[in-house]
């Protein structure tokens, strides 16, 4: 992202959080068209009182935005 242009007609970026707000941060920062949520794991289930849940409840935040005009969840 960082060697941009501004003219790419996409670019890629993955958004990773360890705790609370990243996700959010990070959509603000470089919102979405299109958002992936790839998988939901207990890597950092130390960092949430509510384990499992609360990592997908931050992980969803990168639907949040606006500008976000579709969603893929795996299945």
């Amino acid at each position: 992202i960082l060697m941009a242009e501004g003219d790419e007609e996409f670019i890629i970026l993955e958004m990773a959080m360890t705790h609370a707000g990243q996700i959010e941060k990070l959509v603000s920062i470089a919102p979405p068209k299109i958002a992936l949520l790839t998988n939901v794991a207990v890597q950092h289930a130390c960092n949430f009182t509510d384990g499992l849940v609360g990592i997908a409840h931050e992980k969803s935040a990168i639907f949040t935005h606006p500008d976000t005009m579709i969603g893929i969840l795996p299945m």
